[in-house]
């Protein structure tokens, strides 16, 4: 074994990360190691949902202090909405299969709600169950199929959430006024811990997290808006980044392959099918394929290498899902869902990994 330059540990999810060195190497040669983490390495004990493909990361050499990480399986999941009146509905999507499955409803039924995954479970959070705003908090574990109330968040509907570093993160929304209000979910403790309000207070934005870093995009303060901030956990603090090309509220957001994505959403008009691509490193926004179907109040999540969309309101509730290619630019119809909008999607996706980097 050569020098080593770099080790630690991360949070990595399905499909494609990046991970972003500490020290930079001389050579773009250099050789790169990134295992998941097991109990006996003194690691975070992961849940291991069943998976349609192996769980063996791979790794490739981006940049000489960038690394491309790959996981493989997994499921994306849609909780919760509105068909006729407020629903329960989960149902597990299989890509390889092109199938949605049901799943054990929402202990609470809820719309305009938050989700994420975290350390192999998913999380359901806030919302609106018909009468009153909530901070309903669910676990779901897909092996033993149910739902396990937690802690509750503070109470309010249209509010976006993400897995950030071993923790839920959930922003904004609405209770009796437009809210900026973020918190912190510890599984381990299951407790809400209040961080730093976003500097922009917006209710019906996207959310998602990238490269150790939150994002939260678009949204509506009392107006459209294409506002984007960045948290920083660490710091306890949020900054400004370039706004959305087009504002829009009621969208969804995921990260793929190193970049932030929204898609969809209403410009306060009509529902649009538009796609960005955020890039934190350059800090642009940019313009991908549209959607096939236009749609607002959606839900989506990124899925072994793919972004996913599902649901949604046009002139009525739809059952469209669609798997965004982000290197071949375009979108694809798969199996629909039970129609629903104001629901949420996530993946059984988060993973604690070792990562060593050497050179010669």
């Amino acid at each position: 074994m050569g020098k080593i330059l770099n080790q630690g540990r991360r949070w990595i999810s399905h499909g494609n990360n990046v991970i972003t060195l500490e020290n930079a190497h001389t050579v773009t040669d250099y050789r790169a190691e990134v295992t998941i983490n097991l109990p006996s390495s003194g690691g975070v004990t992961t849940r291991g949902p069943p998976h349609t493909q192996s769980m063996e990361p791979t790794v490739a050499v981006d940049t000489t202090s960038r690394l491309l990480v790959r996981l493989h399986g997994g499921f994306g999941f849609t909780s919760g909405g509105f068909i006729a009146a407020v629903s329960d509905i989960t149902q597990r999507f299989d890509d390889v299969a092109n199938t949605h499955t049901a799943r054990t409803a929402l202990t609470t039924a809820r719309q305009e709600l938050a989700g994420y995954s975290l350390n192999g479970f998913g999380f359901t959070s806030g919302g609106f169950d018909g009468g009153v705003n909530v901070g309903t908090t669910e676990r779901f574990d897909d092996v033993i199929n149910t739902h396990t109330a937690r802690t509750d968040a503070f109470e309010r509907r249209e509010l976006t959430g993400y897995s950030l570093n071993g923790f839920g993160i959930t922003s904004g929304g609405f209770r009796t006024a437009i809210s900026g209000v973020v918190e912190r979910f510890s599984d381990a403790a299951n407790t809400h811990t209040a961080r730093t309000a976003l500097n922009t207070v917006r209710r019906e934005l996207a959310g998602y997290s990238l490269n150790n870093f939150g994002f939260t995009s678009g949204g509506d303060t009392g107006a459209v808006s294409g506002v984007t901030e960045k948290f920083d956990d660490v710091a306890n603090t949020h900054t400004t980044r370039t706004a959305l090309n087009t504002a829009r509220d009621r969208l969804t957001g995921y990260s793929l392959n190193g970049f932030g994505f929204t898609s969809g959403g209403d410009t306060g008009v009509n529902p649009v099918g538009n796609t960005e691509r955020f890039n934190d490193v350059a800090n642009t926004q940019t313009a991908r394929a549209n959607l096939i179907l236009s749609r607002r109040t959606i839900a989506g999540y990124s899925l072994n290498g793919f972004g996913f969309t599902s649901g949604g309101f046009i002139a009525a509730v739809t059952d469209v899902t669609e798997r965004f290619d982000d290197v071949a630019n375009s979108n694809t119809n798969r199996a629909n869902i039970t129609g629903r909008d104001q629901l949420v999607g996530y993946a059984n996706n988060e993973y604690f990994v070792n990562f060593i980097t050497t050179e010669r």
